[in-house]
């Protein structure tokens, strides 16, 4: 029988309120088919299979596993006892037709179960009976071949047109957690700002509340990246004037398209951009707590997978900046931010700044971490309390 391909925004919502539908036996029993599954086709992990025989009030206990840096990370908490699920994450490279056919045979066993394969810029949802799809990716996607075909291709922007200035305020919107409803903002004029109002309005359908900002996640990948770096820009701008709720509340989308928009344009377009991040940082002073100030810098450094070579000239001429701000924390941001991109000069630095900022010396917890840094830790400092 053929596999039908449709939308991801078919899938269903769960009613938590129900009684659980299956135990943890189920749910790693599941998870075993998908683990020998993927195993074919790459490293999985972090851990292999489960070991079934044990009692029910037992914890689960797996077999092989271990891989550091699998190709298929297959998560090994159960996520509820209502969502019949087993998620995986990788990089779509490794995702071809066979492995979404063998995918879907196994599942074909476990009716009303799904294995949620999470790639990036777009998604799976695999049963035993259809592949819905999620993202640019795989638009006018109709068979398991041509998602295949998909995987191993570069997703096709064109020029953004000019009317996608219209939907700066929607954006916003969205990013903060303010989206209730399309009809408040103009009406997308391309087809990627369609298809991205139709699946907030989908997850808005049912919820009679504005969406959280996690819902970004869903359409973030579908926008074209110059659009996005420069509505991040913009915003990153103005975030001295945004209310406290709203810079707060969009802080994690913004860290993420700061990191996103580093890595496209030109030199200058990059250069630019580093000074609006840490624009935004001095505006997020007073809207944030003093560790996401300090690993405002940090988070945003790992985001772009651990600042590719071609970024480390602006990076680091940016952070050098941030060691002479008035403010502390910011320039604990540049101290770490620096010691993560492995500059040869970090003890001096951290000495400076040590030197400028002699109330540090009576925080135990801060020095020690100081101290580790200076050395050549990269090791993000736990317990620190920062007042």
């Amino acid at each position: 029988m053929p596999v039908r391909v449709a939308s991801d925004l078919e899938v269903e919502e769960t009613d938590y309120s129900q009684p659980a539908k299956f135990g943890w036996k189920d749910f790693y029993d599941f998870r075993n088919h998908v683990v020998r599954v993927l195993g074919r086709f790459g490293s999985v992990g972090p851990s292999g299979e489960a070991d079934l025989s044990g009692e029910d009030d037992d914890r689960p206990r797996f077999r092989g596993g271990g891989v550091r840096n699998p190709d298929f990370f297959v998560v090994d908490d159960m996520y509820n006892e209502n969502d019949r699920l087993s998620i995986v994450e990788c990089d779509v490279k490794f995702v071809d037709a066979e492995l979404i056919q063998s995918m879907v045979a196994m599942a074909s066993s476990f009716p009303g179960w799904r294995v949620v394969m999470n790639m990036g810029d777009s998604g799976l949802r695999v049963y035993g009976d259809r592949v819905l799809v999620g993202g640019r990716r795989f638009w006018g996607c109709s068979t398991i071949e041509e998602i295949g075909a998909r995987c191993n291709m570069p997703v096709e922007f064109e020029s953004p047109p000019p009317s996608v200035e219209s939907m700066y305020p929607l954006w916003v919107d969205v990013i903060c957690g303010e989206f209730s409803s399309a009809s408040a903002y103009a009406t997308p004029q391309n087809r990627e700002w369609r298809e991205a109002v139709r699946a907030l309005e989908h997850m808005s359908s049912s919820k009679g509340v504005p969406l959280d900002p996690r819902a970004y996640d869903r359409i973030r990948y579908d926008l074209h990246p110059l659009t996005r770096r420069e509505f991040a820009g913009r915003l990153l701008s103005a975030a001295s004037s945004i209310p406290t709720e709203r810079l707060r509340a969009a802080r994690r989308n913004l860290m993420q398209e700061a990191a996103d928009g580093l890595t496209t344009g030109s030199f200058d377009d990059r250069r630019r951009l580093a000074g609006l991040i840490s624009e935004g940082q001095r505006a997020a002073i007073n809207a944030v707590d003093a560790k996401d100030v300090v690993f405002w810098w940090p988070y945003i450094i790992d985001a772009t997978k651990e600042a590719p070579e071609f970024l480390r000239p602006i990076l680091e001429a940016e952070l050098r900046t941030l060691l002479a701000n008035r403010n502390q924390w910011i320039q604990l941001s540049g101290v770490f931010g620096l010691a993560r991109l492995h500059v040869g000069d970090i003890a001096e630095i951290v000495d400076h700044a040590l030197g400028s900022n002699p109330a540090w010396l009576a925080d135990d917890s801060l020095i020690k971490w100081l101290l580790e840094v200076r050395t050549g830790s990269v090791a993000y400092p736990s317990g620190l309390q920062l007042n």
